[in-house]
């Protein structure tokens, strides 16, 4: 651990030199190249949107059994990030297994079909963005926690795409997106006053083993996994760290919000106490 650190604080004291000489020269790609195509799956994203909206909540009459302009609203939106994260957690579970020799490189491994899983879900997360945007000059409310968590991931993803570093660790993040399904299908049941139901206690159960297993402990091994194979990349320039610290900060801020999930349980679990009359 003493090596691992020294490395960082090693490879930063290069700043000013070859960090600003590497930017110049720019890896992989560029900032100008994989911003087109972000905004592209973007506009699938948003004509996903517009398909559940029009064709399906429209004609069966799904949307006026919301109360309110927000939450019919988040019916159309939740259903695009539902499907993100079916089709995003399958496509990053396939590519690492048709990947597996690039196992050891967590932070130089590279494969065409990492950066088509990568583009992707980047082009879900500007999608999101306008999203919040949207919400937020509808009903003036703002999810700071989510602003937080999608400017991560699409800082991170960005930065490993434009320098080439990190691609194995951010499509083995993407496989976390496996329990946001759950997350969805809890609020779409509370929304339809379901609360009581016997469906929405299992679910509710569900999503936190789920977030457990995938962003507690799976991003805890996926930053392990980084660490463990260290001498792969402890001889490199600066813009190498920022793709060994946003796993870290992403752990962090799933430990943050597992809190308050585990919170939630143990009060479903908790008896009732009863009313004194």
């Amino acid at each position: 651990m003493k090596h691992f650190l020294n490395c960082i604080l090693i490879n930063f004291s290069y700043i000013g030199k070859t960090f600003v000489e590497y930017l110049a020269r720019c890896g992989k790609s560029s900032v100008l190249e994989v911003t087109p195509v972000f905004l592209q799956y973007a506009l699938v994203w948003q004509a996903v949107e517009l398909f559940f909206k029009y064709c399906i909540a429209k004609p069966f009459g799904l949307l006026s059994r919301f109360k309110n302009k927000e939450d019919q609203f988040a019916c159309s939106t939740k259903f695009v990030s539902l499907v993100h994260a079916i089709v995003s957690s399958l496509l990053a579970f396939s590519t690492l297994y048709n990947n597996l020799d690039l196992i050891d490189q967590p932070v130089f491994g590279f494969s065409t079909q990492y950066w088509d899983t990568l583009t992707l879900s980047c082009g879900y997360f500007v999608y999101d963005f306008v999203v919040y945007l949207r919400l937020y000059l509808l009903s003036g409310t703002i999810d700071s926690a989510m602003i937080a968590h999608h400017f991560l991931c699409l800082f991170g993803i960005t930065y490993s795409m434009v320098y080439g570093v990190g691609l194995f660790s951010n499509i083995a993040l993407l496989t976390t997106e496996i329990t946001t399904p759950l997350l969805h299908v809890r609020w779409y049941l509370m929304k339809l006053d379901m609360e009581k139901s016997s469906l929405y206690k299992i679910n509710g159960l569900l999503f936190a083993l789920g977030f457990l297993v995938f962003r507690v402990i799976g991003c805890g091994l996926i930053c392990f996994h980084i660490y463990y194979y260290r001498y792969t990349y402890s001889e490199v320039y600066t813009y190498v760290v920022i793709s060994i610290i946003f796993p870290w900060l992403l752990f962090c801020l799933n430990l943050f919000w597992f809190r308050s999930i585990g919170r939630m349980v143990l009060k479903a679990l908790s008896p009732s106490k009863p009313k004194h009359q």
